[in-house]
């Protein structure tokens, strides 16, 4: 200024410039702040250096000039604001837009600013100050964080390629205020295109298949190559096709291409009809955006295609099913593997386990062939084992063993699969069942060696038999091994009459009687094969239908053998247990009703309690900030509500760090101390909060006491088993406090005990006592024998909850009229580095940031705001990520070059403990700060040597946590 020619400036020299204005002037150039000045009639122009960043090429022609001439661009847009000023009203907009021109093309831009008149020695108004603010990046990333936003929601739940296109498109031709945005494809012959998404506005969409080289080649190859094609002005650009250009109304334009194993694929585009200097930012978000469009339409695209195989495989699968399922023999295909793809249900009825095994050497054995000599050959390849190989099987004998011992006589043939290129890629079999031929073949055979024998034998066993089934009352039935009935009882044979409709008879198969009910009969076969492979056991059975009366059976199978010893068969005897049974059910039944009652109650009592207490605190909160609102409030009165508000947030953290305590889901702390150190510590402080009227009395072991637990839950637990003996005494009696060493946890009524060593610390009150039938309920949240207003009903529920959540427990005896005693046990630790007294936390006033850089990681939008305003107030630099994704992404972008990552616990995806470690893996040294109001991860798994920052924290301990863990890291 000082250097400035004057002469043509309507100021004219500094030497002439009234007082008012040099005062004016000398409190711009003192200040840091972009402020300006204009005087005079003409409004000559005087600002300081913190606005000449505003001015950009306009400095320094603009000192000294007429303001209308240099901002004469936006004049209309200010004009109404400069006269309000010049007549003597201040004025103030915030968030203003303004197209400006400062580098050589417009730019838009938003400023905060507000226009004060000034007067002169006389009182009038002679010129106008400003203080102004750019605040054009927060409104851009505040409006880019809202497109995301609606960008993914419009986005979700789309499946069709073309719709994700469609909707991709016209977000981001909306956002930018384009004339038009499309996605395209280059075809097979890598000549066109397809354009099937276009977002238009004003002008005619593109649609349809165009040359690529109407759009000029060497725009084409620099895409091919990957690279984005960015063009601000296609007349400057010799390069380009005018005549494509002009027939599209096009000026200027962005391109994306996808380039996928070295092919050109794709292209994402944006075009306008003026001019435009694209910004690093836009061009960023146009390719963000091309980025997840492809990935959305590609998966699409998989997953379409997918879908319409898996429907042409089921339909053609569905067909061949159908064909073989009425085939009369069984038939079964298998892969290469010998894996089973399909087999119909004569196969299953042949060959009991339904399908062939899944490996061949299990196979081998369960196929059994024979030589000449009629000698089993064992281990032998089984019959699809040899299609796989390329053989062609024809009538081959085999007799199939099945896991449960049963051997089936079959005729089997197969024949290998074949690809188009003849290699073998499966088999399929057919197996008819021949059993009954050879059995009727091997039993004549047998009955002509041994006919006089098995007469004599059999008539022996069925007198036996018959003496026996008809002397009980018990339902009897005995079978031989091929499943025919032997004997059986006149009650069994009416009960199986009733069930199934048929009465049985001596030779019948017991399977046949049963063959309408598949299921059941696959039922009695398996314990038919146990018993007559030789098992003897007993079983519990269920009978009935709708149209039948259920019946529960006690069935006995036991072996049948001949005089010499030989397994012949087996018998089962069966007793109506019905009447037991149902008895046992109605009595589980009512033990369930009972513990879903209790439940209820228990639920019903902890939602009560929480609506309760926390709607005390919302009313609070809720009418402070109400009066708050009113003009003509005082300060005092203003404080007292605003410290209101203050102490009602503490008092429900420290409400809802009672329900996690209870809930064993707080984020514990634990260290190792001695016990008894950290009771005589507290004794004064308890002498404080129980009164003069209490004596107390403290009695420590003399043996070190040393847990690890989170030591403020310690020290909290004594304070509210204190202050509860306090409420039960009426503040008046003796309360005894003692430490000391035990080697078991008591069994208390339904609690069983535990051994192991544990510390005590016990509270010995000399009240009045807990009623017997309350003792059960004491540590339930929210129950309480206090008057109303006067307890929570959670101290001793947080007690509780610490305890167990500390490996340890919580015990209670009491008599009426003599007293209650609380003990808390805690696990003992024999070795461990003892840690001192709790540090003193002093309220002091948060600090400046320093210069410190924060990567704030928050997907909730209100609370990343909030949380990146607060910490720039605090005089940190801030980057807000949503999500752990971005997070990373920054962080590689600045080379880690941040002091502190202040991480949100619970977030979609990767969660903020899983971000924590990542950054430990690549970035050594870089601190990390966790807030989370509740995370079950933190109370399952605790900190894992993470600084955490309980929500809701105040600005204090938000600075003071920033200033520790980034000390030393100030750029």
């Amino acid at each position: 200024m000082r250097a400035h020619d004057w002469s043509t400036s309507p100021l004219g020299h500094p030497e002439t410039w009234p007082q008012s204005l040099r005062s004016v002037v000398g409190l711009l150039l003192g200040s840091r702040f972009p402020m300006f000045v204009a005087w005079g009639e003409e409004l000559g122009f005087l600002y300081n250096d913190a606005y000449a960043e505003t001015l950009g090429a306009k400095h320094p022609h603009a000192l000294g000039a007429r303001f209308r001439d240099i901002w004469s661009e936006i004049w209309p847009d200010i004009a109404p604001l400069i006269d309000a000023a010049l007549a003597g009203e201040a004025t103030y907009r915030e968030d203003l837009p303004l197209l400006m021109n400062r580098k050589g093309f417009d730019e838009q831009t938003w400023f905060t600013f507000s226009y004060s008149p000034v007067r002169d020695t006389h009182g009038r108004v002679a010129g106008m100050f400003c203080v102004c603010t750019e605040t054009t990046r927060q409104v851009l990333a505040d409006r880019q964080q809202a497109f995301w936003l609606g960008f993914e929601e419009r986005l979700r739940g789309l499946s069709s390629p073309r719709a994700i296109m469609s909707a991709a498109v016209e977000a981001l031709g909306r956002h930018l205020g384009a004339i038009r945005a499309g996605y395209s494809e280059v075809q097979d012959d890598d000549e066109t295109i397809l354009c099937e998404a276009c977002y238009a506005d004003g002008v005619e969409p593109i649609l349809g298949r165009f040359s690529l080289a109407e759009f000029g080649s060497d725009s084409i190859m620099r895409q091919r190559k990957g690279r984005t094609e960015i063009c601000a002005d296609v007349q400057a650009d010799p390069g380009q096709v005018q005549a494509t250009w002009a027939a599209i109304e096009t000026r200027s334009y962005v391109s994306v291409p996808l380039v996928r194993d070295g092919r050109f694929t794709a292209s994402f585009y944006v075009n306008f009809r003026e001019v435009r200097n694209w910004s690093p930012e836009e061009v960023a978000l146009i390719e963000e955006v091309a980025a997840r469009t492809w990935d959305a339409v590609e998966r699409a695209k998989a997953e379409t295609a997918l879908r319409e195989s898996e429907e042409r495989l089921a339909r053609e699968r569905a067909v061949l099913a159908t064909l073989v399922e009425h085939l009369p023999v069984g038939v079964i295909v298998v892969d290469r593997d010998a894996q089973p793809l399909m087999h119909n249900s004569a196969y299953g009825q042949i060959v009991p386990e339904a399908v062939i095994p899944s490996r061949l050497p299990a196979a081998q054995e369960r196929w059994i062939g024979y030589d000449e000599q009629g000698q089993r050959i064992r281990p032998n390849m089984y019959p699809g084992a040899r299609a796989l190989r390329g053989e062609l099987v024809r009538d081959a004998e085999y007799l199939h063993q099945a896991p449960g011992g049963r051997e089936t006589w079959t005729r089997v043939s197969g024949v290998p699969l074949r690809d188009a290129a003849g290699q073998v890629i499966g088999a399929l079999c057919v197996v008819v069942d021949i059993d009954a031929y050879k059995r009727v073949e091997a039993a004549l055979r047998d009955l002509n060696e041994t006919l006089e024998e098995r007469v004599a034998d059999a008539l022996a066993a069925r007198q036996v038999l018959a003496d026996v089934v008809e002397s009980t009352k018990a339902a009897v039935l005995a079978c031989d091994l091929d499943y025919r009935i032997l004997a059986i009882n006149r009650a069994n044979a009416a009960e199986l009459e009733r069930v199934y409709g048929r009465r049985p008879k001596l030779g019948d198969h017991l399977l046949d009687l049963i063959a309408d009910l598949p299921e059941h009969q696959a039922q009695v076969a398996r314990n038919w094969d146990r018993a007559l492979a030789g098992e003897e056991f007993m079983i519990v059975e269920e009978f009935g239908d709708a149209a039948h009366e259920r019946v529960s059976y006690e069935v006995r199978f036991n072996v049948l053998r001949d005089r010499n010893g030989n397994r012949v068969g087996a018998f089962q005897t069966a007793y109506d247990v019905s009447d037991r049974v149902r008895a046992q059910e109605a009595l589980e039944a009512a033990q369930e009703a009972l513990r879903q009652a209790q439940k209820m109650e228990a639920v019903g009592q902890l939602t009560g309690g929480v609506a309760h207490d926390f709607n005390n605190l919302l009313t609070v909160i809720r009418s402070s900030a109400g009066l708050l609102r009113r003009p003509d409030l005082a300060d005092e009165r203003r404080r007292i509500y605003l410290d209101a508000i203050s102490d009602t947030v503490d008092r429900a953290a420290k409400l809802t760090g009672q329900l996690l305590a209870f809930a064993r889901r707080q984020a514990l702390k634990p260290e190792v101390f001695d016990a008894s150190e950290r009771v005589q510590a507290l004794n004064d402080m308890l002498r404080t909060i129980l009164g003069g009227r209490i004596q107390v009395v403290t009695e420590v072991s003399p043996e070190r006491c040393l847990v690890e637990a989170d030591v403020g839950q310690f020290e909290t637990a004594l304070v509210n088993m204190a202050v509860n003996a306090r409420d039960a005494m009426d503040g008046e009696g003796r309360l005894t406090v003692r430490v000391e060493r035990v080697s078991a946890v008591p069994a208390d009524g339904e609690r069983s005990g535990q051994t192991g060593a544990f510390v005590t610390m016990s509270i010995t009150d000399t009240g009045a006592g807990i009623p017997p039938e309350h003792l059960s309920r004491i540590f339930e949240p929210f129950f309480t024998t206090k008057d109303v207003g006067k307890g929570t009903g959670l101290g001793l529920s947080q007690v509780y909850g610490f305890a167990k959540q500390s490996g340890g427990d919580l015990r209670v005896t009491s008599q009426l009229g003599r007293g209650t005693s609380f003990t808390l046990y805690l696990p003992q630790v024999e070795h461990g580095e003892v840690t001192g007294p709790a540090e003193t936390r002093r309220a002091d006033a948060a600090e400046q940031g320093q210069g410190r850089r924060i990567l704030v990681v928050e997907d909730n939008t209100e609370v990343g705001t909030f949380s990146t305003q607060l910490l720039q107030d605090l005089g940190y630099e801030t980057t807000w990520a949503v999500n752990a994704e971005e997070a990373l992404a920054r962080l590689a972008e600045n080379g880690g070059g941040f002091d502190v990552v202040f991480s949100d616990v619970v977030m979609p995806g990767m969660s903020g403990m899983e971000l924590g470690h990542e950054i430990r893996r690549r970035y050594p040294g870089l601190p990390i700060v966790l807030t989370s109001g509740y995370s079950e991860v933190l109370a399952d798994e605790g900190r894992h040597g993470f600084e955490l920052l309980q929500k809701p924290y105040a600005v204090e301990d938000l600075s003071r946590v920033l200033r520790r863990v980034s000390a030393g890291r100030i750029s």
